[in-house]
């Protein structure tokens, strides 16, 4: 049943913030995570995760310092379900920034510390120092305005495999496939040359790579390639992609699919072979066919 469900959560829906689809035909199926300040409620909520494994979805609330479970099936069966688990953020970390759930007992996070690329924590908020993957990128080690960042830096996803990573950079457009060590596998930049180097001083007009996805065979990448904001009518508003970079795990390219409208989050939908977008152009979904690669 899970494997059939779309999840958005960045909807113009300000009450609730996790929105669930059927793959089948779309259909909308029910929404939750309430917005609020009581037991179960989410009072700041980032980045809603789908765990396959467990069959939930993950919340984080950074007002809270929590990150909520919503079991799939208790949504379903009430739109009002308030979450009764939740694992506490790391207290030692003020932000804990693009968390993913690697197991059943550890999620990943983004270290911003010399010697940690990549950190794990547990179901208690601990974070085993012993599992760090290692910073080989030298991402911070010459960088004070880096170390002081709370920014999405770099956006992560492990292969199924869980044997080896992907990182693309939100301000450069380099992507590097990491092992488990942190050793660098393969490494490309392109196609605009943005901020070449990755240490530089941050150039925040500009984005690179949005939102990222994978599976066992490609790395989907939401580019950017632009400027953060624009001005229409003399009002300065938010910029989203038009395109979307399709690579093998060895970061050859594959496709690059230019969408008609903006999108400010996207799913690949296996089982109907397409890419469903969110754009706020429309402020609806938009849905593309998913080329044959």
């Amino acid at each position: 049943m899970f494997d059939s469900l779309l999840i958005f959560s960045n909807t113009p829906n300000k009450a609730r913030y996790i929105h669930l689809f059927k793959k089948k035909d779309y259909k909308f199926i029910a929404s939750s995570g309430i917005i609020g300040k009581g037991p179960g409620e989410i009072t700041n909520p980032f980045l809603a995760i789908l765990d396959n494994k467990r069959g939930v979805i993950w919340c984080m609330d950074h007002v809270k310092r929590k990150i909520f479970e919503f079991p799939s099936d208790s949504i379903l069966i009430n739109s009002d379900y308030l979450p009764s688990y939740s694992v506490p953020m790391p207290s030692e970390k003020r932000f804990i920034i693009q968390y993913r759930p690697f197991n059943d007992k550890l999620f990943s996070f983004l270290n911003n510390e010399p010697n940690a690329l990549i950190s794990f924590f547990d179901h208690k908020g601990n974070i085993p120092d012993s599992l760090n993957i290692a910073n080989k990128i030298l991402f911070y080690e010459d960088s004070p305005e880096l170390k002081k960042s709370n920014k999405i830096l770099y956006i992560h996803k492990f292969h199924p495999s869980k044997d080896k990573l992907v990182i693309a950079f939100r301000y450069s457009d380099i992507i590097k496939i990491l092992d488990k060590e942190g050793n660098i596998l393969r490494s490309i930049q392109g196609p605009d040359k943005i901020n070449e180097d990755p240490l530089a001083p941050l150039t925040e007009s500009i984005l690179a790579y949005f939102d990222v996805s994978i599976d066992k065979n490609y790395i989907y990448c939401l580019y950017q390639g632009g400027k953060r904001t624009k001005k229409e009518n003399g009002q300065l508003i938010s910029n989203f992609p038009h395109s979307l970079f399709i690579f093998d795990w060895d970061l050859n390219p594959i496709a690059r699919i230019n969408f008609k409208h903006s999108v400010s989050s996207f799913v690949i939908d296996d089982l109907n072979h397409r890419i469903v977008t969110f754009s706020p152009d429309f402020g609806d979904f938009v849905i593309y066919e998913l080329p044959e690669l």
